[in-house]
């Protein structure tokens, strides 16, 4: 019977249905057998093992869809860690926002229907609401910002830089 011959003693492998390679190379290398055969199927299986935790962690943090889905969420849309940001801020800004696109001609047109038309200054007291409407958001604007730097760790000293101190 014909087989491969190794070692010192002069041992005889025989082809076993194609396990003779792996066999082989054992004999000659177990060694190397191991890192090149074992450790792919062992390293393979404990990722196999692990991999559904970390799909759970990363649902945790990133949700159903990578990136913000927007508000309100599609159906079958999850909000994760990451969202939770990008989501406050929308919901809270979404009334200025709508103010913002009215613009200077919605405010003028509420200011309007507040003030009688009727009045020899209606036109004067409407331009003065609308001053005051103004500066009132831009000082909220800056306290929001200032609150919002605050708030930041690394934020708090370009707030201080921006306003100065105290």
């Amino acid at each position: 019977m014909k087989g491969i011959q190794l070692g010192r003693k002069g041992w005889t492998v025989r082809t076993l249905f194609g396990v003779g390679g792996s066999l082989i190379a054992f004999v000659n290398d177990p060694i190397g057998f191991l890192r090149s055969e074992l450790a792919p199927m062992v390293v393979g299986g404990i990722l196999d093992m692990f991999t559904p935790i970390i799909d759970g962690i990363l649902f945790l943090f990133v949700g159903s869809e990578v990136g913000y889905p927007g508000y309100p969420p599609s159906a079958g849309k999850t909000y994760g860690v990451t969202d939770v940001l990008p989501l406050v801020v929308d919901i809270a800004l979404s009334p200025v926002l709508a103010l913002l696109r009215m613009g200077v001609g919605g405010l003028i047109n509420i200011n309007q229907a507040v003030v009688p038309s009727g009045t020899p200054f209606a036109a004067l007291v409407v331009y003065a609401l609308l001053v005051a409407e103004t500066v009132i958001l831009a000082e909220l604007a800056i306290r929001g910002l200032r609150a919002l730097l605050d708030s930041i760790p690394i934020g708090s000293g370009i707030e201080t830089f921006l306003f100065g101190g105290g």
